[in-house]
């Protein structure tokens, strides 16, 4: 998972302006990710090293870079859930 977090940040391109901060809880992600994801965005100059283990604070259009990431290298490995994909398909034709 920190292998496809890391490339998954490596080719994010941020937008230039303002962007909202949002959190993502462990409740939300489990808390091992959480705190791989914490790991991951530090290294990376996106994050402070002090985030709590409850949560990881990181922009918007960071955070839905990494949603569509994850969902698109699922989908190609070919262990998307029935969600996923009509998750995605609907975010593709702007649903």
């Amino acid at each position: 998972m920190r292998d496809v977090l890391a490339e998954a940040i490596r080719c994010y391109r941020r937008r230039p302006g303002f962007d909202q901060l949002v959190r993502l809880y462990a409740s939300q992600i489990g808390s091992a990710n959480t705190g791989t994801l914490a790991e991951v965005l530090f290294q990376h100059d996106l994050a402070q090293q002090d985030q709590s283990q409850s949560y990881v604070s990181l922009r918007t259009h960071l955070k839905d870079h990494l949603r569509n990431f994850l969902q698109r290298h699922l989908i190609e490995a070919g262990v998307a859930s029935e969600i996923l994909l009509e998750d995605r398909l609907a975010r593709d034709v702007n649903l």
